[in-house]
């Protein structure tokens, strides 16, 4: 701060380097803000992707115990509600929105979002081939019901990996070019600090005869008088 204030008392260089000074400062409180709320979208959108697999999961494992034969299966609510959970979980992924996980910002870049409504599609396709499957009454292994319901399942699960590493790479990337701003910014800080100090270190008056003749010039005439009188009679 007091070189701040050296260089608003500067000259236009002083000035430039000054306004330099605060302006990247800014910038460098702009990334350090950048990155958390990108730090803070990246675990909601690992949060939502893993409650979309969690609830295809419990999906899974019901139809295939209500399947079974186990009668107690509310397949309304454990079943079909689960498959729905997930498919809230990744419209919002892809079109953001408030969620059981919280609110959540749409994935960043087309190939993340596009990822993610390939995912949302076959959770359609995995509700479908649920309600065909239940139609059978339990003897559909291996009818078309049957493998496209295991196929749906395996692609959400892939797709929701990779909708994951495609959003991991992308907050990497983000994180790696706010590192660089901030290692740029410091940088030129700390120049400017340096360059700052040594031009008023240059340009400042020296301490000792400057100082010894502004003395001399302030003295007043009675007492050089005064002073002449008196090294006159230690001569004598």
């Amino acid at each position: 701060m007091r070189n701040l204030a050296r260089l608003a008392r500067g000259g236009p260089f002083e000035l430039v380097i000054g306004a330099a000074i605060v302006l990247l400062a800014a910038v460098l409180l702009f990334a350090h803000s950048y990155i958390s709320e990108t730090f803070d979208s990246s675990r909601k959108w690992s949060s939502a992707s893993d409650e979309l697999k969690v609830r295809i999961t419990e999906s899974h494992l019901w139809l295939e115990e209500r399947l079974g034969g186990d009668t107690t299966v509310d397949v309304a609510g454990q079943v079909f509600d689960n498959i729905d959970g997930a498919q809230t979980m990744c419209r919002a992924l892809v079109d953001g929105g408030r969620t059981d996980v919280g609110k959540i910002e749409r994935l960043p870049g087309g190939e993340a979002r596009a990822t993610a409504a390939m995912t949302c599609a076959e959770i359609v396709s995995l509700r479908n081939a649920a309600k065909s499957r239940l139609r059978s009454g339990g003897n559909d292994v291996g009818t078309p019901a049957d493998t496209s319901y295991d196929a749906s399942f395996n692609r959400i699960i892939r797709l929701s990996r990779a909708t994951e590493r495609v959003a991991e790479r992308h907050v990497e990337d983000r994180r790696e070019l706010t590192e660089r701003v901030n290692t740029g910014t410091v940088a030129f800080l700390s120049c400017s600090s340096w360059e700052s100090s040594f031009s008023f270190a240059v340009t400042r008056p020296a301490s000792g005869d400057s100082l010894n003749a502004a003395t001399r010039s302030s003295t007043p005439p009675a007492t050089a008088s005064m002073g002449l009188i008196v090294r006159a009679g230690r001569r004598s």
